[in-house]
């Protein structure tokens, strides 16, 4: 667990991963019978550090890792087939990806027999459309969440816009950033390159920019590196 890090345990007033899958799928009926577009997004906590599953286990329910990874497949593949079975499926894309990758505490390590030493490593960016035709996968080159926005405007067609994000569309091959292969964790920076990660010390002034030129949230959250992150777009089955 990272120093100073506290993990607030699931108590009967948190929404547990299938909580969260089964509101996400009533709400988005709802907001599809209103007949226009919309954004919809939800969080989940179920597979962070220090938890366990309260709902599927797998097999005998041993290893928390195992547990609370075969719950999350579960209970999305349950959205997913409500989903499919739906006319809102029809005329819907849903984007799946993650903040940030898992802790390397010595369980996890163990558990999938990793040698990972940096809580910067691969998140998924899957982009889905049932009926889609065709696979497209796309290797980021070590390039970080910084790119998730600006790559789902590009594919909705939103394009020659003015914003404050740092990335670039993973679609585009003109487009230059200065911050989608560097992570930060607090004050501590990382270089990402394809599946190879490194520690690095930033100047001083590079380091201002950083800190002061991205907010709280693009900090916290959308620089956690995705190392190798792949965008797949594939049809059901």
């Amino acid at each position: 667990m990272p120093p100073g890090m506290a993990v607030k345990w699931l108590t009967n007033n948190d929404l547990t991963d299938g909580d969260s899958y089964r509101l996400l799928w009533k709400n988005i009926q709802t907001l599809h019978e209103q007949a226009r577009p919309f954004y919809y997004g939800i969080y989940t906590v179920g597979t962070h550090v220090g938890l366990d599953s309260p709902e599927f286990r797998y097999k005998d329910g041993k290893n928390p890792y195992l547990n609370k990874f075969y719950n999350m497949d579960r209970q999305f593949g349950e959205f997913l087939q409500h989903f499919n079975n739906s006319p809102v499926s029809d005329d819907t894309i849903l984007i799946f990806t993650a903040d940030h990758a898992t802790y390397p505490d010595p369980n996890f390590l163990n558990t999938f027999n990793l040698k990972d030493r940096y809580f910067v490593d691969q998140v998924p960016l899957i982009i889905y459309k049932k009926n889609s035709t065709g696979d497209l996968q796309i290797d980021a080159n070590g390039k970080n969440s910084l790119d998730i926005a600006p790559t789902i405007m590009d594919l909705v067609g939103i394009r020659n816009f003015r914003t404050i994000f740092l990335g670039c569309s993973l679609f585009d091959t003109i487009c230059h950033s200065d911050f989608d292969h560097l992570s930060a964790l607090g004050l501590e920076y990382y270089t990402t390159d394809r599946n190879v990660v490194t520690p690095v010390k930033l100047p001083g002034n590079r380091q201002s920019i950083v800190q002061d030129g991205v907010d709280g949230l693009h900090a916290a959250s959308m620089c956690h590196a995705g190392v190798g992150m792949t965008i797949q777009r594939r049809p059901p089955g």
